[in-house]
């Protein structure tokens, strides 16, 4: 069975010598976790980063963990890699919901939340200022 998400990607670790095990908050509210094969070759090792928004193809088959193929989606976060801030900013939104939601717990508009507040985040110039307009 073979189902699309979008999602953002929330863990990565390495698994075996090419593979990785990764877990994303898929649009459906859901945190699914999945085998990427060849994860770490040439192509794609810049796509499996953290915080990337990511369009996913999930295959199950039998008892076998579900094998995920992955390629990039909008917005892309290519402005926030040069910012130390927002860099911080962004990774520390993701080891919060990935500390935060445990696996096929549905938390209703999370994905939504997440992905409104990064692309408020990646569109600011004045990322200081906007926190502090966040926190008051």
């Amino acid at each position: 069975m073979q189902k699309k998400f979008k999602g953002i990607l929330i863990h990565s670790k390495v698994f075996k010598d090419n593979d990785l095990l990764i877990k994303f908050l898929s649009d459906t509210d859901e945190v699914f976790s999945g085998i990427v094969y060849g994860g770490l070759s040439k192509n794609n090792k810049n796509i499996m980063q953290l915080g990337f928004f990511l369009n996913l193809d999930v295959t199950y088959i039998g008892n076998r963990p579900p094998s995920i193929k992955a390629e990039l989606s909008k917005p892309y976060l290519s402005s926030v890699i040069n910012d130390k801030y927002k860099l911080s900013c962004l990774l520390s939104v993701v080891s919060l919901i990935n500390a935060s939601v445990i696996e096929g717990q549905k938390i209703n508009q999370i994905y939504k939340i997440s992905k409104e507040f990064l692309e408020i985040m990646i569109s600011k110039k004045k990322m200081v200022k906007f926190l502090l307009y966040l926190l008051i």
